[in-house]
């Protein structure tokens, strides 16, 4: 049976992340060897605002213990201030 874990990552930046901007982050050390990892990110909800986030990069690097390096792109037409990560984590 597998395992599930869940990770909840908050960002704030006060002069706000950018339309067409990216943001890249790196997590870990961390013991995740035969492990499948999701990454998914969204902004706050404002209303009247269209904020959209993809995760256009994710890279498992082992040095040799184990990081998560990720990036972010702000693909919407509004800059968000506030935004979050999620981080799914699948172990036998």
């Amino acid at each position: 049976m597998a395992n599930l874990a869940h990770f909840h990552y908050e960002f704030f930046e006060q002069g706000g992340f950018d339309p067409g901007a990216t943001r890249s982050y790196v997590i870990g050390p961390w013991p995740w060897n035969q492990s499948a990892v999701v990454v998914s990110a969204h902004p706050f909800d404002a209303p009247g605002q269209d904020r959209a986030l993809d995760v256009t990069e994710v890279r498992r690097r082992t040095t040799p213990d184990q990081f998560l390096e990720f990036t972010v792109r702000n693909v919407g037409r509004d800059r968000a201030l506030i935004w979050y990560v999620e981080i799914g984590l699948i172990s036998p």
